[in-house]
């Protein structure tokens, strides 16, 4: 797999993810919500997305920046590969999971509970997410680099 493959899937799952878990938290804790205060559900669906979020309009103004680009770059390595696409998918099951419990009453978390489970994994996350984006769509990727360090697919 080469860079820009796994730069161009990393930005789907991340986009894909992020509209999922603001469409599903809507639809679970606001629209369909088990609890008397929406105003709650909506807050905790605020909550769930800004780590997502600023990857997701960094992986989407890549993709619209390198729309005619066929450029590869280099290749890219197995655990590299798995880890920033591992990463945001561990992320997004385990915000949808608990969005899930929390609304079929599983675990008996609640919606305050919610909020700081969901504060703990977004904290957890929040770096290493912050370190993949950087890294599959910070500046230096496409600006800095020389044309020899990219082959032409």
């Amino acid at each position: 797999m080469y860079q820009r493959e796994t730069r161009l899937m990393a930005a789907a799952i991340i986009l894909i993810g992020h509209f999922a878990i603001v469409a599903y938290g809507i639809l679970m804790l606001v629209l369909f919500s088990p609890f008397q205060d929406i105003q709650k559900g909506i807050q905790v669906v605020l909550m769930a997305s800004p780590v997502l979020a600023i990857t997701a309009m960094a992986g989407l103004k890549h993709i619209l920046s390198t729309a005619t680009h066929k450029r590869r770059g280099k290749k890219v390595n197995a655990f590299y590969f798995s880890t920033v696409l591992g990463l945001p998918l561990v992320l997004i099951v385990s915000v949808l999971g608990l969005i899930y419990m929390v609304h079929h009453g599983i675990g008996n978390i609640g919606i305050e509970g919610l909020t700081l489970v969901l504060g703990a994994i977004e904290t957890c996350f929040g770096a290493y997410i912050g370190l993949i984006s950087d890294d599959l769509f910070g500046k230096q990727n496409d600006e800095n680099r020389s044309s020899s360090d990219l082959s032409v697919a």
